[in-house]
């Protein structure tokens, strides 16, 4: 059972179009670690139903994982959403050092631009119950050097780079390292120590 998520590209399942990465690591029979990544998403959604719109540089990736329910208390998975947001923050502020980078929990990650804050990615973890165990899917969409004109979130959209190349491959790699190495984080009962690093970079509205 691996409780991680496939950190080497070669090893990715890359697609053309799907209708949504989330829903794909759903139905499908993958094994725990998966990583799905797709050019054109037709049917990408965000939390509470709403659309989240994905342009050709966009990086959309669903990572999947599977477990027992005695291993991972199911209470303690509303956990990963803060810590998908803490890793993509992570790697944001990798790719853009020179940038100031916000969470907006529980699945926003915003960058602050002339003072403004706008949502650079976005970040929509579900879960099916199968007898004993536990299918989770972590999907992120982020935005790369353009982004969406409108948005249903508060916050308008904007690019992790401002008319500047995206590697798209380089960003996902970082942030499943990021992502990797808080996970074991969340079994057992303590408190996550990323719950610091989220409250650090928490967005007030």
């Amino acid at each position: 059972m691996t409780l991680s998520l496939e950190p080497d590209p070669e090893k990715w399942l890359r697609l053309q179009r799907v209708d949504s990465t989330n829903s794909y690591g759903l139905r499908e029979a993958l094994p725990s670690g998966s990583v799905i990544v797709a050019d054109v998403q037709t049917s990408g959604r965000g939390r509470h139903g709403r659309s989240w719109v994905s342009l050709e540089d966009s990086l959309i990736l669903t990572g999947v994982l599977i477990f027992s329910a005695d291993l991972v208390a199911d209470e303690r998975l509303s956990y990963l959403p803060i810590l998908a947001g803490v890793a993509v923050l992570r790697a944001a502020q990798a790719a853009s050092p020179h940038s100031e980078f916000r969470i907006k929990e529980p699945n926003d990650v915003l960058v602050i631009r002339n003072g403004h804050p706008g949502k650079v990615a976005g970040i929509l973890v579900e879960s099916e119950i199968r007898g004993d165990s536990r299918k989770v899917v972590v999907g992120v969409g982020v935005n790369g050097s353009r982004a969406p004109e409108v948005s249903e979130s508060i916050y308008q959209p904007m690019p992790l780079f401002d008319n500047a190349p995206f590697d798209r491959t380089h960003f996902a790699v970082s942030m499943i390292q990021e992502f990797n190495a808080r996970f074991s984080q969340i079994l057992g009962s303590a408190p996550p120590a990323f719950l610091g690093e989220a409250k650090e970079y928490q967005q007030v509205v």
